[in-house]
This record gives C-alpha cells, structure tokens and sequence, in this order.
C-alpha cells in the first residue's frame, strides 16, 4: 500500500502592521507629514503611529510655522491640523487652495458632525482621531498619501502640457510667420507671372498689328491708335530723326491744344523735345512743371503745367525714333503705362527698322546699311536716312 504523506504544516510568518509604503503610488519615498498642533501629547502619538510605519514627520506649533515650513522643507504628502486650533480652518482651505498635491487631514480627539463639516467646507480629505486603532489610522492616512501624490503627479501632467502648449504655440507663431512669407513670395510670383503674361498678351496684340504695316505713314497712324487705348485721351507726337541730324514731326494727335497753333507747338517740340531724349535708354515720365523746367527749360512754356511721357524707340544703339505723350497734370499718367510704352518701344523701333530695310532694299549696303546692324561698308551704325512723313 502506498504511504500516506503526512499534511504539512503551514510555515509561521511574522504578523505585521500596515505601512505608509505598501502601495506603488508612495513611488517608493516615505511619505512625509506634517503635523500642526500645540499639544505636545497629540503630537508624540500620531508621530509614534506614523514613525513606526515608516512615515517621516515633522512639526508645527501653529499656522505661521506650518506655512514657514511648507515653503522651505519641500513637498509634503499630508498636512495633520488639530481641528479646533485658531486658524486651523483657514490654513486648511490656504492649502488645499494652493497645493493641489498635499492632502489636509484634520485631527480631533472625538471628531463630530461639526468637524465633517468643517473638513468639506476646507476641502480636507479626512478627520482623524489619533485613538482610533493603530491599523485603521495608518490605512486612512496611507489614502490620504495615495491621494497627495496621485494630486502631484497630475499637476505635473498638467504644467508639462501647459509647456508643450506653450512650445507648440511658440512654433505655431513661427509657422504662420513663415507662411505669411511664403504667402508674400507666391503673391509676388503670382504678380510677375501676371505681368509676364499681360506683356506677351501686349506684345502678340501690338505686334500682331504692325507686322504688316510696310508703309511709314500706318505704322505710324497705326502705333498712335494702339497707344491711345492703353494711355486715354493725349497729346502724342512721334519725332523721326532727319539726315540734318535734327528731328522732323512723323505723326501727331492733338487733344487738347488749339488746333491752329498744334502743328507749331509740335514742330517746336521737334526741335527742342527730342533731341534732348534721343539718348535715353528708358522711358522717362516729367510729372509738372518743376520736372519740366529741370530738363527742357525755357522751351517748358510750350507745354505749360503737364505731364510727359518720353519714349525714345531704340534699335540697337540707334534711336529710330521718339514718342512723346503729354496731358494735363491732372490727369495723371497710370503708373503701368511706363513698362507698356517700354515694351511698345522696342517692338515699334523693331517694326521700324524692317520697314527701313523693305524701303531701301534698292539701295547699295554702302547707302543704307544694314537695317539689323551697323553697316558691312561705314563705322557709322544704322544709316543715316531722313524717315519724316
């Protein structure tokens, strides 16, 4: 027969206490408490209960001191206030009001129904009397702990948030700042494609009316009627060099003037207006009398108080031709004409100078010269040919 095994005894474990560090939510650190009471006798036995189950504390004879020490001796877990002492009521709501991660526990010898009350309306956690049973004290106070630093730890979730916010809101600032010169840069972009586009729409449509326009007179009639549209109503005049190396009136539109004395003003211009702008690269704009005076002279009386536009018509280096615009000042020029009359100058001096070459094809080099080019047979670059109409 198989034996019978004896039953074994259990083995004997020491019995022992509750202690304030038996749960994972003390984080491993005795709790630390702080009692405020000016009974010595209360102070020693809850400092006995809390010592022995492995609780650190310290002492405060009243409000003042307990605030002292909550400043300076670092965090607690458990502020203990003797329930009746003066200003204990209101150093509980202080606390509870400030330091979200220290629980308030109120101490009285026979806690009442006005002491309850008293700990909600201060928002302490519990009432505790230091003659309740030794294992009871310790649970209640190790929940109060337990409660104390689960209060900590999400304070700190919160002020770690509260800086990622402010981190985020920093770098959402810069954000918008970059986007904003970006925003800038497209629109600037958006602006040139824009005028791009608008230039080759002006150049297809100008160009697309000139090209085959081969006689002088209607290129022009027909360069005068396309300026008109796009500046409005003005005094225009195209000057023509002539071979006596002065200028010549090619074509003209009076606005404004007397008719009977228009042909005068503007074979006076002739003379004195564009030579003085045959050497100019660029468009140039004469806002009033005080601009006029500065480049013309005496001869700003014939125009009176205007604003002129000069627009010398270049091909290569030689000015083949300059077209002045001139209206009263106020009616002032729009700022975009001037990039339009530059771009209308070039294809205008372009047309002009293949109308020379058709004109004068007859000719020896020697004569006329090459129309896209300083001559094969003279030093002097395009030829000289009077072009007046």
């Amino acid at each position: 027969m198989p034996r019978r095994r004896k039953p074994t005894e259990p083995s004997a474990t020491p019995a022992t206490g509750p202690t304030l560090g038996a749960t994972p939510d003390t984080q491993a650190l005795p709790p630390r408490v702080l009692i405020v009471s000016t009974a010595r006798v209360l102070r020693d036995l809850v400092s006995a209960h809390l010592d022995e189950a492995g609780g650190k504390t310290d002492h405060a004879a009243g409000p003042e001191e307990a605030r002292a020490r909550l400043e300076d001796a670092g965090p607690y877990d458990v502020i203990m206030i003797q329930s009746g002492l003066a200003g204990a009521e209101e150093l509980a709501a202080e606390t509870t009001e400030r330091r979200p991660g220290v629980s308030v526990v109120l101490l009285g010898e026979t806690p009442r129904l006005d002491d309850a009350v008293a700990a909600l309306r201060c928002g302490a956690v519990d009432v505790l009397s230091p003659r309740l049973k030794r294992e009871e004290f310790i649970a209640r106070t190790a929940a109060a702990c337990i409660k104390a630093r689960r209060g900590r730890a999400r304070e700190e979730r919160v002020e770690r948030l509260r800086r990622l916010c402010r981190q985020l809101q920093s770098a959402r600032v810069e954000m918008s700042r970059h986007i904003e010169s970006l925003c800038g840069d497209l629109a600037g972009a958006y602006r040139d494609l824009n005028d791009r586009m608008n230039d080759v729409a002006l150049a297809t449509e100008f160009g697309s009316l000139i090209r085959r326009e081969l006689d002088i007179e209607s290129l022009l009639r027909t360069a005068l009627e396309f300026v008109l549209t796009k500046s409005g109503p003005t005094n225009a005049a195209i000057f023509l060099p002539a071979s006596s190396g002065d200028f010549s009136l090619g074509a003209y539109v009076n606005y404004d003037g007397p008719k009977e004395a228009a042909e005068m003003l503007l074979d006076h211009l002739a003379s004195s207006l564009a030579p003085r702008f045959e050497g100019e690269k660029e468009v140039r704009v004469l806002r009033g009398r005080e601009d006029l005076d500065a480049v013309l002279g005496d001869d700003a009386d014939w125009i009176g108080d205007s604003t002129l536009v000069a627009v010398p018509c270049r091909q290569d280096e030689d000015c083949l031709a300059v077209m002045v615009l001139f209206r009263d000042q106020k009616q002032a020029f729009p700022d975009e004409l001037k990039p339009m009359l530059s771009l209308i100058a070039d294809l205008f001096a372009r047309q002009l100078s293949r109308v020379i070459h058709v004109h004068h094809r007859h000719l020896p080099p020697s004569k006329w010269g090459d129309a896209w080019g300083p001559s094969r047979d003279t030093d002097d670059g395009f030829p000289d040919i009077d072009l007046a109409a």
